[in-house]
């Protein structure tokens, strides 16, 4: 999927929606022009997203399903 470990694509995740709310293919766009993950799929990302979500390091912006903020 990526030469980056797990952690260090978490922290630039994390980077990415310290910005704002963002959704998984705005995410995945920026993370690849970022060099971070350039062969990984929007649906690689979205599940990326949900297992941070399951451990309480994202959530759900405004309720939003799809939508994603750091879990403040």
């Amino acid at each position: 999927m990526t030469d980056l470990s797990l952690g260090d694509l978490q922290s630039h995740v994390l980077g990415i929606l310290d910005e704002s709310i963002k959704t998984p293919g705005v995410i995945h766009q920026e993370l690849q022009q970022d060099g971070h993950a350039r062969e990984m799929s929007r649906a690689d990302v979205v599940d990326l997203l949900e297992v941070m979500r399951e451990h309480g390091q994202l959530e759900y912006a405004h309720g939003e399903f799809r939508e994603y903020t750091i879990d403040q």
